[in-house]
C-alpha cells in the first residue's frame, strides 16, 4: 500500500483507532507505548498491521489486519485476530477466510466468511469486529480457572 497523502492518514487512523481500544480493555506493558509508534510506521510502508500485545503471564492476543484502499476508504483486507493462551496455545482465532460455511452446529455463518474457532476447536459466527474479538477475551479471562 503506498504511504501517500488520504490512504496514510487513513491506516495512522486506524492503527491508533486500535491502541485507543487495547489500552482501554487492557492493562499493557510500558514498552507497548513506546513500541507501537514504530508498529504504525512499518503499517504505512507495508500496508500490514502485526502486533503481539502480553496481557498477562499465561494471555496475549495476536492482531494482524491487512489494508487495502477502496475509493477513498480504507478496507481491511484480511485479518487474524488470536488469542495465545499457556503453553503457547491458540485459545481464539478469528479470521475471515472463506473456508468454513457453517458453525459447529451446522448453521450458516451470520457474517460470512468471518468466523471463530473457540478453545474446543468449534467453528462459531463472528463478526468481523475486533472489538467483539476484545469482548471475547475478557469474558474468557473473566472466568475462574477451573484448576484452581
Amino acid at each position: 500500500m503506498p504511504g501517500e497523502g488520504r490512504e496514510r492518514a487513513l491506516l495512522i487512523d486506524r492503527c491508533w483507532s486500535l491502541y485507543l481500544l487495547l489500552t482501554e480493555h487492557f492493562s499493557v506493558p510500558s514498552n507497548f507505548h513506546e513500541k507501537f509508534p514504530a508498529l504504525v510506521e512499518r503499517a504505512t510502508i507495508s500496508g500490514l498491521l502485526h502486533l503481539t500485545l502480553h496481557i498477562s503471564d499465561q494471555h496475549w492476543p495476536y492482531i494482524r489486519e491487512e489494508y487495502e484502499m477502496a475509493g477513498h476508504q480504507l478496507r481491511i483486507a484480511g485479518y487474524s485476530y488470536t488469542l495465545i493462551g499457556p503453553s503457547s496455545n491458540p485459545l481464539f482465532r478469528a479470521d475471515l477466510l472463506p473456508h468454513h460455511r457453517t458453525d459447529y452446529r451446522k448453521r450458516s455463518l451470520t457474517a460470512f466468511p468471518h468466523h471463530l474457532h473457540d478453545p474446543n476447536g468449534r467453528i462459531l459466527s463472528f463478526s468481523g469486529e475486533i472489538s467483539d474479538f476484545i469482548d471475547i477475551v475478557q469474558q474468557h479471562l473473566a472466568k475462574p480457572d477451573p484448576k484452581t
